[in-house]
């Protein structure tokens, strides 16, 4: 169980319990068009960033999963969000969909 502790109302921080840690968390966000994509992998304990362009094709959707190994994949609705979070689900990545 995660505590959360504000000051001053503004910053809210998320700590593990009986640490001062923060949560490390892999997120990979993929703005999908329909013949290629841009990925943005982000690293929230170090704010870091990485853009990749790739082909929008289950394979090379696949090898970028595989390659980055994200603890949550965001994506946008369009008409192609279906299997890309079907195969975020086979890879056993959790998937949120994200309505603009």
């Amino acid at each position: 169980m995660c505590l959360l502790r504000a000051r001053r109302a503004i910053k809210v921080e998320l700590f593990l319990p009986r640490t001062q840690e923060y949560m490390v968390m892999k997120i990979l966000a993929i703005d999908l068009g329909k013949y290629k994509s841009v990925a943005c992998n982000y690293v929230t304990a170090t704010g870091t960033t990485k853009f990749a362009t790739i082909v929008t094709h289950v394979l090379e959707l696949a090898r970028l999963l595989s390659q980055e190994s994200p603890d949550l994949v965001v994506i946008e609705t369009c008409s192609i969000a279906g299997w890309v979070h079907d195969l975020c689900c086979q890879r056993g990545v959790k998937c949120q969909v994200a309505n603009p």
